[in-house]
C-alpha cells in the first residue's frame, strides 16, 4: 500500500514540476515576446487582425514618433530608395536631404509635439494618417503606411506648404524619385558629351538650322540669333540631339542630328515650351522632366574657328 502512495505521490509530484515547467517556459516566452515588443516598438497584438485595427495603428504611429528611425519604421521600398540617392548624393556632390521628415524641420522646437489628427486609410495593406507636427508652428504631415514583416511601415511623407496663395503637396518619395532620375540623367548626358561632344561638327548642321529658325518662329520672334550649342540626347535613344541657345534672352531650341535636322522643340526660360512635328510622346515627356538641361556643356559656335555663328549667318 506504501509503494502504490509513494508511487501516487511521485506521479502528483511530477506533474506538479512538469506544470511547473511549462509555466516558466510561458513566462519567459511571453518575456521574450515582450522584450522583442520594447525593441521593435510595438504593443503585445500579434495578430495580423488586430494590427489592422484604428487602436493598434494609434500605438504604432507612437511608437514610431518614440524613436523616428528611418531604419526601423520605413518600408523596404522607401530605405531602397534612400540608400540609392544618397550614394548619388556624395559621388556627385549634391545635397539631398536638408531637413529631417520626423521633427518636420531643419532645427527643432524644444516645444516640438506631435498629434494624430486622424486615420485617413486603413485596409489590409495601406494606411494613411494625417499629423499635425508642432515645429515652432503647426504642420501637416501625411504618412502612407504599408503593412510589411507583420506590421506598419512609413512609405511616404507628404508636406504641405503655400505658393502663389494656394496650398500645395509635396511628396517626399516622388521627391526622392526625382532627384535619382536626374542624377542619372546627368550622368548619362556627361557621357554623351564625352562620346560625341569631342568630334561633334556643328558646321554642318549651320545651315540647316539656320534656314529653320529663319522661317519658324521661336519664342514669338520672327528670328533668333542663337550663339551657343550643346549636345544631348533628351529621349536617350542613343541619337545625340542638338540644343542651341541665345544665352542673353533664354531662348533655346533642340533640333535633330543626321542628314536632315529637324526642330523638335523651342523654350523660353524654363517653361513655355513650342513642340514642333517631330517631337514624339516620349520626347517631351522627358523634356518637361529635364527642361532645365542639367550638365550640359555648352560651345560658342566662334569657337571652332571657321564656323560662323548663326548671327553671321544671318547677317
Amino acid at each position: 500500500m506504501k509503494n502504490i502512495q509513494y508511487g501516487l505521490i511521485t506521479a502528483i509530484l511530477l506533474v506538479m514540476a512538469a506544470c511547473g515547467n511549462q509555466s516558466q517556459a510561458a513566462q519567459e516566452d511571453a518575456d521574450s515576446v515582450a522584450a522583442e515588443s520594447v525593441t521593435r516598438g510595438d504593443t503585445l497584438l500579434n495578430t495580423d487582425s488586430l494590427r489592422h485595427t484604428a487602436e493598434y495603428l494609434a500605438q504604432r504611429i507612437d511608437t514610431i514618433y518614440k524613436y523616428k528611425s528611418n531604419k526601423r519604421f520605413c518600408t523596404k521600398r522607401y530605405l531602397a530608395l534612400d540608400k540609392e540617392a544618397s550614394s548619388l548624393s556624395e559621388e556627385m556632390g549634391y545635397i539631398y536631404i536638408d531637413s529631417d521628415h520626423w521633427i518636420a524641420g531643419q532645427d527643432i522646437d524644444p516645444k516640438w509635439r506631435y498629434r494624430l489628427k486622424k486615420i485617413l486609410t486603413l485596409n489590409d495593406s495601406i494606411a494613411s494618417v494625417e499629423m499635425q507636427i508642432h515645429n515652432f508652428t503647426d504642420q501637416k504631415v501625411i504618412l502612407d503606411l504599408l503593412y510589411e514583416r507583420g506590421d506598419w511601415y512609413v512609405d511616404n511623407f507628404r508636406t504641405f506648404y503655400d505658393e502663389d496663395g494656394q496650398t500645395r503637396e509635396l511628396s517626399e518619395t516622388e521627391e526622392i524619385r526625382r532627384f535619382i532620375r536626374e542624377c542619372n540623367y546627368e550622368k548619362y548626358q556627361t557621357k554623351i558629351e564625352t562620346v560625341y561632344g569631342k568630334n561633334f561638327q556643328i558646321g554642318k548642321y549651320i545651315d540647316a538650322i539656320n534656314e529653320q529658325v529663319a522661317k519658324t518662329p521661336v519664342a514669338g520672334k520672327d528670328y533668333v540669333a542663337f550663339n551657343e550649342y550643346a549636345i544631348i540626347d533628351i529621349d536617350e535613344d542613343g541619337e545625340p540631339e542638338v540644343c542651341v541657345r541665345n544665352k542673353d534672352e533664354k531662348i533655346t531650341a533642340v533640333f535633330t542630328t543626321g542628314n536632315s535636322p529637324q526642330m523638335l522643340a523651342s523654350l523660353e526660360g524654363d517653361e513655355n515650351i513650342t513642340y514642333y512635328e517631330k517631337a514624339t510622346d516620349v520626347f517631351q515627356k522627358l523634356l518637361e522632366d529635364y527642361v532645365a538641361f542639367p550638365a550640359l556643356k555648352w560651345h560658342a559656335f566662334e569657337a571652332k574657328g571657321k564656323v560662323p555663328s548663326l548671327q553671321d549667318l544671318a547677317e
